[in-house]
């Protein structure tokens, strides 16, 4: 078996940049749902299944990962289509904010178990894909740099969304958590 060679330099930079508006859709999004179930009156036992079910399902789908890439043909194919399908969703998830429905909060379930899913099926994938560009003596030092800064990007993108829904309190709630997970759904495509 012949193997591609690639620039290594270039896919580590892509990978930042990746990187950079993963974090941004995780601080948008990820602290923000339960606050939006929230929002919309869930019970107690209705945020508890928010809270779990969709993090069970996202943990059992990485079982699944290495079937679903040799089905697509590879690990970049995989991974382009679990970003945009991600994307999507949130973008079904912003559009809940607007919406008077008696079944929003089991469509808010749903929408984040797909959600949580395409983000378990990614993992080993982009690991994956990752072990292939960085030797072994050097991911640590590598993965640590990039952690670092990308945790303090999510922070600050988590300190926005939270700023965004202070500042249409107000006015629209609702408004405020469209935004939010209209941003995520953004950087989720960019990235």
């Amino acid at each position: 078996m012949k193997r591609r060679r690639f620039n290594v330099h270039g896919s580590l930079r892509a990978s930042f940049k990746d990187g950079i508006f993963a974090a941004i859709m995780l601080g948008v999004t990820e602290h923000y749902v339960i606050p939006f179930a929230l929002f919309m009156a869930a019970t107690v036992q209705q945020v508890g299944w928010i809270s779990a079910l969709p993090n069970l399902l996202g943990s059992i789908s990485q079982l699944f990962a290495v079937p679903l890439i040799r089905w697509l043909g590879g690990r970049l194919k995989f991974l382009v289509r679990a970003v945009i399908a991600q994307a999507i969703l949130l973008l079904c998830i912003a559009s809940l904010a607007g919406t008077e429905l008696s079944f929003r909060l089991g469509l808010l379930l749903l929408l984040l178990a797909l959600f949580t899913v395409s983000g378990g099926l990614i993992g080993p994938a982009w690991g994956s894909l990752m072990s292939d560009c960085i030797p072994l003596s050097k991911r640590g030092s590598y993965f640590g740099w990039r952690n670092r800064i990308l945790g303090m990007i999510a922070v600050l993108s988590m300190v926005g969304a939270g700023l965004v829904l202070y500042w249409t309190r107000e006015f629209s709630p609702s408004t405020g958590f469209f935004i939010i997970f209209l941003v995520g759904a953004a950087a989720r495509l960019v990235s």
